[in-house]
């Protein structure tokens, strides 16, 4: 057993990132999804390690559900998402390639999920169910490290500012923009994180359009330093569990157009909204009751 690794009641914790990740092994999700005590532990190995790894659980598709029910209220995908599980809307199927359509991988690009909700998903995870013959790893990047590698000034900075986020595509027809802070407060641990994300946040309003893509291309590369990154290979039936809020992810579509990759994803909401780190730094038209507001 690695040196670093530890027991944690009958689980066995070993880190796998340079700063943060770890492997969960020593446990059979499905025959404890009513252990109370084993939850208790999950939630607070994923505030110390943001992402966690569960090799060989080959769940169905209601234990998915059930499992995700522990970390939270299950985030409803939009009817119109043609992904969205027949019978369990929380679910839903990613398979590539599509057949008849574009083979492209909409997760080839660090972000996070859902992140255009007024209360956005806390926590995230999926299982592989098929995977290509080699390739379509995921990354993680840590954004508690990444805030942490800026300047003072740009610290300063970034925590009087909010980013705009809105999506037009596939699931969300409204298209309304949401406003979340660039420098959050995580609700567990109390750390300060960069809330940056490709795809959904399309400009800072306190700053003119051309500060704003020169501050969010920096953030954003900062964001995805590999220094602050964990990649993962995956096996049919591996379970991962993820903060959706202080991390981004990558899905790397490196694999075979012909090969065919199906994961399930399913997320949670703690009712928790996105925190900013100093609230009365930030310019006063920004209404934080939004936040608390929930998606209907």
């Amino acid at each position: 057993m690695n040196i670093e690794a530890k027991i944690a009641q009958s689980l066995t914790v070993t880190p796998r990132g340079g700063t943060f990740a770890a492997e969960i092994t020593g446990v059979t999700l499905a025959d404890r999804l009513n252990d109370d005590g084993l939850f208790a532990e999950l939630r607070a190995l994923l505030t110390d390690h943001l992402v966690l790894f569960l090799p060989g659980q080959h769940l169905s598709a209601e234990a998915m559900c059930t499992l995700a029910s522990r970390f939270g209220e299950l985030n409803i995908l939009d009817p119109s998402d043609p992904r969205r599980d027949a019978q369990f809307p929380s679910l839903g199927r990613f398979i590539t390639p599509v057949p008849g359509k574009n083979t492209h991988n909409y997760s080839d690009m660090w972000h996070a999920d859902f992140t255009y909700q007024r209360v956005p998903e806390a926590i995230a995870m999926f299982q592989l169910v098929e995977t290509p013959r080699r390739g379509g790893d995921t990354l993680w990047s840590n954004q508690y490290a990444a805030f942490e590698a800026l300047s003072h000034p740009i610290k300063e900075l970034a925590r009087t500012l909010t980013g705009v986020h809105v999506f037009k595509g596939l699931g969300d027809t409204s298209a309304k923009p949401i406003e979340h802070p660039i420098v959050c407060r995580h609700p567990h641990s109390g750390r300060e994180h960069l809330y940056v994300t490709s795809g959904y946040l399309t400009h800072i309003p306190q700053l003119r359009r051309k500060e704003s893509m020169v501050l969010l291309d920096y953030l954003r590369e900062i964001s995805a330093q590999p220094e602050f990154t964990v990649r993962r290979s995956h096996r049919p039936g591996d379970v991962v569990i993820w903060d959706n809020r202080c991390t981004l992810h990558y899905g790397a579509h490196d694999y075979d157009p012909h090969d065919r990759r199906e994961l399930w994803r399913i997320g949670a909401l703690d009712n928790l909204p996105i925190a900013a780190a100093f609230p009365e730094r930030i310019a006063p038209h920004f209404d934080f009751s939004a936040v608390t507001a929930r998606l209907v």
